[in-house]
């Protein structure tokens, strides 16, 4: 099952890098500067409920092909990540 997540700030990141953890198939869609990010440093989860860190998979709305088994949709109100993106991702 292939998972993409909107966005990978706190709420987003939390729970779509625990599908991680438990070894989903999940693709972080952000912007630039956070795909630089999550590829240098991986995602890290700092929790009462136990720590997490892992490299994982991000690709901006540019690099969005393929089609998702499902869509985590985590991201701010105002946000314009995937303006218009939304027709070809899902299966």
């Amino acid at each position: 099952m292939r998972i993409l997540c909107l966005g990978a700030g706190a709420v987003g990141g939390y729970f779509a890098g625990r599908l991680v953890e438990g070894g989903a198939d999940v693709t972080f869609l952000v912007r630039d500067a956070r795909k630089k990010n999550l590829t240098e440093h991986g995602l890290r989860i700092e929790s009462q409920f136990g720590n997490f860190a892992a490299p994982v998979k991000a690709i901006t709305a540019a690099e969005l092909s393929g089609t998702f088994d499902g869509v985590i949709f985590e991201f701010s109100g105002d946000d314009d990540i995937c303006d218009g993106c939304f027709g070809h991702i899902v299966s």
